[in-house]
């Protein structure tokens, strides 16, 4: 007879969650652009605030369609490093504003 399986204690999800957005919330603390000040009063339309908060060199990466932004990658105008940075602050600021409208 094959040895009994040991069960792993599970916690409980509430656990795994709180800790999952204390994750997120440090990792979101690191990246900040900043926008916090900007973000105190919201328009009801949201769409625009990315162009209002983020630099122009952010906007360019993150804006155009995808095939420009590989053909940019591809002749070496832009770097990884700098196309990681500018999702990884637009996405900063797009959780900023979910939250902010969450709590309002």
């Amino acid at each position: 007879m094959p040895p009994a399986k040991k069960l792993k204690a599970r916690r409980p999800w509430q656990d795994v969650a709180r800790e999952a957005q204390q994750l997120r919330d440090q990792s979101l603390a690191q990246l900040d652009t900043s926008v916090e000040a900007k973000l105190k009063t919201l328009p009801h339309n949201v769409i625009k605030v990315p162009e209002q908060v983020l630099d122009t060199s952010c906007i360019a990466i993150t804006s155009p369609p995808l095939e420009k932004l590989l053909h940019r990658a591809f002749l070496r105008s832009v770097t990884s490093v700098e196309i990681v940075r500018a999702f990884l602050d637009r996405a900063t600021v797009a959780q900023k504003l979910v939250r902010s409208y969450s709590n309002w």
